[in-house]
């Protein structure tokens, strides 16, 4: 794999990735 397809599959997947993290995140701390 290329830098620049790394950049775009990271670009693409990128905003699920965080999406994931931050409710990950809120429902780890509720859980608590």
């Amino acid at each position: 794999m290329s830098a620049v397809e790394v950049r775009r599959t990271l670009g693409a997947h990128g905003k699920e990735v965080i999406r994931r993290m931050s409710s990950f995140r809120m429902s780890e701390v509720a859980a608590r």
